[in-house]
């Protein structure tokens, strides 16, 4: 006798072949499909899959989502990623802070890959295979875990819609992203005395002074000047963390914003090319840094420079931190890496410490020479035996 299922416990079956598929000789078919209640409802799925475990597992977790509350039922027509593509568009373009000019570049590789897909249809073997693609195109970590991220937020955007119900897991790569380049005085000079523009020579004493964002510098209006009081005050919401900021300005500072601002109102951008505001100086940075020889500098080098001048100044971490707009250690930390002028400045302080520890030993008058080169330093005798 055939053991009859529990009831309520929902069911895994094959659908009935159709006419055209028993002409084409198919003797089942081979996806698996799931039926269960949904507080009186029938519900019937297709599970997309040919492994019956995996269809049963499946029923399980909607069981499991129909007890906690928490089930939602999928639309009629499966949604397509392209459909997803429109939602995130609509995302970013509402959203004053997201980027939305990478966007098209990134689609570019997704859409002939997946745009044609339901959202049902990709799996994380199938991201796994584009990522494979994508290197065996020599594209940059970075440039696909970017890919990857856009497809993802997609797939967030159409769950929260109820468009999608289940996010595969994405396999990003591992990114080398640790920033090391630093603008050094010296090279500062040089770009500084290289710059003819007066909106970028002040947007890169702001830059190197402060250790702000390109994004932050530019927007700086009139209004957001004080030059009684000295201080430039970023709104909160206009950062990216969302902070508002007060610096106090610099004779240098308050020279070329001084200069800069001659003339225009307070909803005025701070940086203009005659009466247009500066949006985007990629250009003019790459041109600046060929006329004075330092071709693989990049902007956001003056920010983590700026950090690390205000940290030999002596200046504390926390107030670092405010200035730059790092919210967390974390963030923080990664600009602490070392330049070349920083390590010697190390080596110079230990040889002090050196000099200083020698001298004094010097002076003991029980003192024996270590083994070794009589240029070391002595070391005193103990003259006490422990016990």
């Amino acid at each position: 006798m055939k053991n009859r299922r529990t009831r309520g416990s929902g069911s895994v079956f094959r659908k009935h072949l159709s006419l055209n598929q028993k002409e084409a000789g198919v003797k089942q078919n081979p996806h698996w499909f799931i039926q269960f209640s949904d507080h009186g409802r029938c519900v019937r799925e297709a599970t997309h899959t040919t492994d019956r475990a995996a269809a049963t597992q499946l029923l399980r977790q909607r069981l499991h989502e129909v007890d906690m509350r928490s089930f939602k039922k999928a639309t009629a027509k499966p949604v397509k990623i392209v459909e997803l593509y429109e939602i995130l568009k609509l995302d970013r373009a509402t959203n004053p802070k997201s980027r939305t000019r990478e966007l098209p570049g990134r689609w570019k590789h997704l859409e002939p890959v997946f745009g044609h897909l339901a959202a049902a249809e990709v799996d994380t073997a199938m991201l796994r295979r584009y990522v494979a693609a994508r290197l065996k195109e020599e594209a940059a970590h970075a440039s696909i875990n970017r890919e990857l991220a856009t497809l993802r937020r997609a797939f967030n955007l159409g769950k929260q819609s109820g468009q999608v119900r289940e996010i595969p897991f994405f396999p990003m790569l591992k990114e080398n992203n640790t920033r090391k380049g630093f603008v050094e005085d010296e090279d500062f000079t040089k770009l500084t005395r290289t710059a003819t523009e007066p909106w970028l020579r002040t947007f890169l004493e702001v830059c190197y002074t402060y250790g702000w964002r390109k994004g932050e510098i530019l927007g700086l209006r009139v209004r957001h000047l004080n030059f009684k009081t000295r201080k430039i005050r970023l709104d909160a919401g206009s950062t990216k963390n969302g902070d508002a900021r007060e610096v106090g300005m610099t004779s240098a500072v308050f020279a070329l914003l001084k200069a800069s601002t001659e003339g225009k109102k307070a909803e005025d951008a701070v940086f203009t090319r005659g009466k247009r505001p500066v949006v985007d100086l990629r250009k003019a940075w790459v041109a600046l840094t060929k006329r004075a020889g330092l071709p693989d500098l990049l902007i956001h080098d003056l920010r983590r420079s700026a950090a690390k001048s205000m940290r030999r100044a002596g200046l504390s971490e926390s107030y670092i931190m405010a200035t730059g707009g790092w919210k967390t250690r974390a963030m923080f930390e990664r600009y602490a890496i070392g330049s070349e002028s920083d390590q010697q400045l190390v080596v110079e302080a230990l040889e002090r410490a050196a000099a200083a520890r020698a001298a004094k030993a010097s002076s003991s008058p029980e003192t024996v020479p270590f083994e070794g080169s009589s240029d070391l330093a002595a070391a005193p005798v103990a003259t006490k035996q422990v016990q």
